[in-house]
């Protein structure tokens, strides 16, 4: 469902104007947001806010960044979710952002990949990859990583409109013939 689009320039970063656009809820025609899911280009504080202020359900991935990782580090007791292909394991754990006004909700989850043998299998820390989630839900970190992960398909039909239709280079040099094109196949 396309609800509102705005076409901008492509060197315009991800969440420039995100939350004024989004604050257009009456689009909705009086149904309710329960939920929402972001990318990490979106994790700022007016982002988080929006969601936090209209007291609606929100999991963001977030950038992993060092101060990120040191806190992280200084956790032991991980919890294991699925043991098969993968070896996932997650924690909770209340973290700030520097650009955040207040701490915020965040699940870990980490994950190697198992190689099946006959032989014990030693996970080293640099073996693990690291994900970062920012909540106000109060989940266990695996099911905050699957809702996230939902969006997954999102990728693939970028990925189509752009192979399949070149939609990242329509012929026009301005604004206005993409707005005719996109009207007329919305």
């Amino acid at each position: 469902m396309c609800l509102n689009a705005v076409l901008r320039p492509g060197n315009t970063h991800s969440s420039t104007d995100a939350a004024s656009f989004l604050d257009e809820f009456e689009l909705l025609g009086g149904r309710s947001v329960t939920c929402a899911r972001f990318d990490k280009g979106f994790g700022g504080e007016a982002f988080c806010s929006l969601w936090e202020g209209k007291k609606i359900g929100y999991v963001g991935k977030l950038k992993w960044t060092q101060c990120l990782a040191k806190q992280v580090e200084a956790c032991r007791y991980w919890k294991r979710f699925v043991d098969e292909d993968w070896m996932i394991e997650g924690i909770r754990l209340i973290y700030q952002a520097t650009s955040w006004k207040k701490p915020r909700r965040v699940a870990i989850i980490r994950k190697a990949q198992v190689i099946d043998g006959r032989q014990t299998h030693f996970v080293f820390d640099s073996d693990w990859q690291y994900e970062a989630i920012v909540t106000n839900l109060e989940w266990e970190p695996m099911d905050l990583w699957r809702l996230y992960n939902q969006r997954c398909c999102m990728e693939n039909y970028i990925k189509e409109g752009k192979n399949g239709v070149s939609i990242d280079r329509i012929a026009t040099s301005n604004f206005e013939g993409m707005k005719s094109i996109y009207s007329s196949s919305c």
